[in-house]
């Protein structure tokens, strides 16, 4: 224990002082040591969960229905309807979303939403829809694959 006393003595303290400080600074070191081997535990862990997900593409998965759910939320509602997600609500349909449907030209959009305004606004079913001119029961068979009424 000399050079116990020795270091009191250049530090200008007691001896039971330094005991405490050597104590106080292993009680540390043991501290950070356990900080140091839990980190790498845990990095060890997330390395090895990577690489199983590498090995059986759940990672690719994922990302692909990633970029698959932010292209859905891009698409218009007209974009929507003509990929066959949705189906579009005539009685709330503006012209421009009509016009965007196949065998809707301008007029015919205009038409139709003249003829829902003289209707009340609102539609029961699209079968009503062959009392505007240019609609024929061919053209709204296929209209029906794209449009509601709710």
């Amino acid at each position: 224990m000399n050079w116990l006393n020795q270091l009191a003595t250049r530090l200008g303290l007691l001896r039971a002082e330094v005991l405490v400080l050597c104590f106080v600074m292993l009680f540390f070191l043991s501290g950070v040591a356990f900080k140091v081997f839990v980190g790498y535990h845990e990095r060890s862990e997330l390395i090895e969960k990577a690489q199983v997900q590498l090995f059986t593409g759940t990672e690719s998965d994922s990302l692909l229905a990633a970029e698959e759910q932010l292209y859905e939320q891009s698409l218009t509602s007209v974009e929507r309807v003509l990929k066959g997600y949705t189906k579009l609500n005539f009685n709330a349909a503006t012209a421009e979303e009509l016009e965007a449907l196949p065998e809707i030209g301008a007029l015919l959009a205009d038409r139709l939403v003249r003829f829902r305004a003289y209707k009340g606004g609102k539609l029961r079913s699209l079968d009503e829809l062959l009392e505007v001119k240019g609609i024929t029961p061919e053209r709204l068979s296929i209209l029906k694959t794209y449009l509601t009424v709710e």
